[in-house]
């Protein structure tokens, strides 16, 4: 959520409409609904509006990041970690050595984060 809105529950819509604490695209929220998508199992239906709210953006943030652990481990052929199912979430590619230098950021804001 830090690193997404800074913890601003009224954060700015960004540029590709991303909404609230976890910045849902309006991609992820139409995916999250849909019970022949890719989350058969596991829907939460919210609108744009509803995704606004801290509550609704928080659970559907947290059901798209487990949906990202599980692609995360089938791309590394393995179970993901944590980190990298947040990686995953952001958009780093896993298997990508070009990306060492998002990794290392990435890295440096978890270790801060927790201390």
């Amino acid at each position: 959520i830090f690193t997404e809105s800074s913890f601003d529950e009224q954060p700015k819509r960004t540029s590709l409409g991303a909404t609230g604490l976890m910045q849902l695209l309006p991609s992820t929220i139409k995916i999250l609904g849909d019970p022949k998508g890719e989350l058969p199992d596991h829907t939460v239906s919210i609108t744009k509006k509803d995704a606004e709210k801290a509550n609704a953006n928080i659970a559907a943030g947290i059901r798209w990041l487990f949906w990202k652990k599980k692609l995360a481990s089938i791309k590394l052929k393995r179970e993901a970690s944590w980190e990298e199912a947040v990686w995953e979430y952001k958009g780093v590619t896993l298997e990508s050595k070009n990306n060492n230098e998002i990794k290392k950021k990435f890295l440096k804001i978890m270790k801060a984060y927790k201390k």
